[in-house]
């Protein structure tokens, strides 16, 4: 996986505003989930459908995918947010200082799933 080739989907958890906000900050192709229809989908099945196409990473604050990751393998690889509930301002900051860099470990690396972890976000 390149990272020009690399898409994201954002899970449920995470507001339907990041994706256009995501692909103007760092062009890279963001989707939310509502758009993909997926609103009303299983995690198992979305995880399913992006193993299908290889070059998802799933941007999430559920550890259930990392649960599905290590029983059904990648892809789809995962970027796990450990952030607690924040608002899309306190989220945008946290994406700004980590995201790329996650996304680069995903695609240069071995790694099948990276975490996002900050702690006393008010």
């Amino acid at each position: 996986m390149q990272l020009n080739q690399v898409e994201l989907w954002l899970d449920m958890q995470l507001s339907p505003q990041l994706p256009p906000w995501i692909t103007n900050s760092f062009s890279i192709k963001a989707t939310s989930s509502y758009t993909l229809l997926f609103n009303t989908e299983k995690d198992e099945a979305i995880f399913l459908k992006a193993k299908e196409l290889g070059n998802i990473i799933i941007l999430t604050k559920d550890k259930d995918f990392a649960d599905l990751q290590e029983r059904l393998l990648s892809p789809p690889k995962v970027i796990l947010l450990k952030i607690g509930n924040c608002s899309n301002e306190k989220i945008k900051n946290i994406l700004l200082e980590y995201l790329l860099f996650a996304i680069e470990e995903l695609v240069n690396t071995n790694n099948e799933m990276v975490e996002i972890q900050t702690k006393n976000i008010l």
